[in-house]
């Protein structure tokens, strides 16, 4: 789960990315999964977006996260030609920190390679239960994207709650 600063600014990246996948290219509008815009149900990877986005100007000096509520299955993202970070999961939120490899008031180059359930990853070691029974998988992008700059928020928090007493001490990591 992702705990949201709802008050900081946020940039959707949602809407259309470039897209590969196989020898097919063109463009897709994320969120929504591959095969149901007209891409192959049967190619399960590599699938290429990419996209140039402008970072606004005032979010520099601050922690500027790239966060996506879900994908299929797993990703590698890169930032500006820099790897910022991976993932594997089909329902789970996750983020990335990509304030060291994003340039503020400028273009900036995202490339995220993305695989479905398939033949490198095991539908029976990624879908649970019932499903490689009876459903097909999906890939891509399939969940809302954005980027988050954190102006205002709480790093490293220690929480120290006394069962005792009832009492819970709260301080930023630092300062223990």
């Amino acid at each position: 789960m992702i705990l949201r600063n709802e008050a900081a600014p946020v940039l959707t990246l949602d809407g259309a990315w470039e897209f590969q996948l196989g020898a097919q290219v063109g463009t897709i509008v994320v969120p929504g999964c591959w095969e149901a815009q007209g891409y192959s149900k049967h190619i399960d990877g590599p699938a290429r977006y990419h996209r140039m986005v402008t970072i606004p100007a005032d979010w520099a000096g601050q922690r500027i996260l790239l966060e996506f509520d879900a994908l299929s299955y797993a990703a590698v993202v890169r930032w500006n030609g820099q790897a910022v970070g991976e993932h594997r999961g089909l329902w789970t939120p996750f983020a990335l920190d990509v304030t060291a490899a994003a340039r503020s008031g400028e273009e900036n180059w995202i490339e995220i390679e993305v695989y479905k359930p398939g033949e490198r990853y095991p539908m029976r070691s990624t879908l649970a239960g019932f499903l490689p029974d009876v459903a097909t998988t999906f890939g891509g992008l399939w969940q809302p994207v954005r980027l988050r700059a954190l102006t205002a928020g709480i790093e490293d928090l220690w929480i120290d709650p006394d069962p005792d007493t009832g009492v819970v001490a709260v301080a930023r990591a630092r300062q223990r």
